[in-house]
């Protein structure tokens, strides 16, 4: 189980990667807002989460060299686990 949610993560972190930074978790707290009515945004951890969301894709998008190397890790990572 904890090889399938390894390469769950990585496959998603090269999708970030690969992709423009986008609003990925937030998108999916709306569609779960809109499927079941709940207001899931409203809550404490919901926010704080969407913020980590935030400031990690800052990060990563960054031009940094620490960020060009996380991102090199994170790619060759989700090309050996696939």
């Amino acid at each position: 189980m904890l090889i399938i949610d390894a390469v769950l993560v990585l496959w998603l972190a090269g999708l970030v990667i690969k992709r423009r930074p986008s609003d990925y978790l937030g998108r999916l707290v709306a569609a779960i807002v809109r499927a079941t009515g709940r207001r899931f945004e409203q809550s404490r951890s919901i926010r704080f989460i969407l913020a980590v969301e935030d400031v990690l894709l800052q990060f990563i998008s960054g031009g940094g060299a620490l960020a060009r190397r996380i991102r090199a890790l994170l790619w060759a990572g989700a090309n050996l686990a696939l």
